[in-house]
């Protein structure tokens, strides 16, 4: 695991010394032994008076330092986004140009402490070393399509907002916790609980109700837990685990009432095994096999596909209430949640993580559920 040669100016970053013991030392501290020493330098690189310390942090380094949940803080490492998404929820594997000085940071940041000596030291030798570390390591520019938009509309501009605790750690139980977010999903993840359940055991039959909805409810589970466990955040493995635990009870009882042969699921109960296991083999060989950054990448690119692929039946809805010009095939309540839901994810995924893996699927999402409501604007509620 690779570190950046100026890990030393974000302290929440994990460089090798205690981030506890050192919580009484102000990232403020550090800029200003820096300014003491090379005020020249400083002033060149970002003016205070129209660049905040945070966004200097973010324009120096090239990226979003990570903002790690309390129950988290002592894991074992954290990962890298990919380069592109500007402001990612947790880094520090980093790109070949940091990991060629990986040996000199490592050392310098192993002989500092949390004392007032060796941090100052540190800090001493850092500034002479930092126009050299800038010149091998480039900030990260945002993808081509997102080049045009202002400031404040790029991904992980709110990525130091006071009220982020809300869609992180709203609710939680030991290192399991979630935000708003979550519990709109939570709500969704719930309602065959409450609907399908209590009809499949009392027809003794699941009709023609397909499988998919809850296989898939798995499947995504396994890849949005892993992705989450992967970025250390509770936030998103939190929902997601029980996702799994709701889905395969879901599974279950449809298995005890589905008829033998049933092939309308779509395809056979054999089939949706089989991309279950096929889905977790990917997730551990994407773990297992590539580096942090590349497994974030496969593991965001199967769950955006799976999403994808969901939205064929809602699609297929939207297709009959034109042609029948009614409602009918669609539920107001369950499109109204569904579209809160997106929302929340949208809002936190990219202006606080500068997630675009997370908030693509769930852009989509909102673009779909915001068609649905406007159909139900057109041709009104069915009673």
């Amino acid at each position: 695991m690779s570190t950046m040669p100026m890990s030393l100016l974000v302290p929440r970053l994990r460089v090798g010394y205690s981030a506890t013991a050192c919580a009484s030392r102000s990232r403020g501290s550090i800029m200003q032994q820096i300014a003491t020493r090379n005020p020249a330098w400083l002033a060149a690189a970002a003016p205070a008076s129209t660049v905040s310390q945070g966004r200097f942090q973010q324009q120096l380094l090239g990226f979003q330092a990570p903002r790690r949940h309390a129950s988290s803080a002592a894991a074992a490492s954290v990962v890298s986004m990919p380069s592109w998404f500007g402001g990612g929820e947790s880094s520090s594997s980093t790109s070949a140009a940091s990991a060629a000085s990986t040996s000199t940071s490592s050392a310098a940041v192993g002989a500092a402490s949390c004392n007032e000596s060796g941090l100052g030291e540190s800090a001493g030798a850092l500034t002479e070393a930092l126009p050299a570390s800038l010149s091998a390591v480039s900030p990260a520019s945002p993808p081509w399509f997102l080049a045009g938009l202002p400031e404040f509309l790029m991904p992980g501009s709110l990525s130091d907002a006071s009220f982020r605790w809300i869609f992180e750690s709203f609710v939680g139980v030991g290192p399991a916790c979630m935000g708003v977010q979550g519990l709109v999903s939570m709500g969704i993840f719930i309602m065959p609980m409450l609907e399908a359940l209590p009809r499949i055991r009392r027809d003794q039959n699941v009709g023609r109700l397909p499988l998919l909805p809850f296989s898939a409810m798995v499947a995504q589970g396994v890849v949005w837990t892993t992705y989450g466990l992967l970025v250390s955040n509770p936030a998103i493995w939190s929902p997601n685990i029980l996702a799994i635990v709701l889905g395969l009870r879901y599974w279950q009882v449809y298995h005890k009432y589905c008829p033998p042969g049933a092939n309308w699921l779509p395809f056979t109960q054999t089939h949706h095994v089989a991309g279950l296991i096929a889905t977790i083999l990917a997730c551990g060989a994407a773990c297992t096999l590539l580096d942090d950054a590349s497994a974030l990448t496969a593991l965001g690119l199967l769950g955006n596909v799976m999403t994808i692929k969901m939205f064929g039946g809602p699609l297929a809805a939207m297709r009959t209430v034109i042609r029948e010009k009614s409602t009918r095939a669609l539920t107001l309540g369950f499109t109204l949640v569904v579209n809160l839901n997106c929302n929340l994810w949208f809002f936190y995924a990219y202006f606080m993580l500068g997630d675009l893996y997370i908030s693509f699927q769930d852009g989509l999402g909102l673009l779909l559920t915001t068609l649905q409501m406007a159909l139900f604007l057109r041709y009104g509620v069915h009673r």
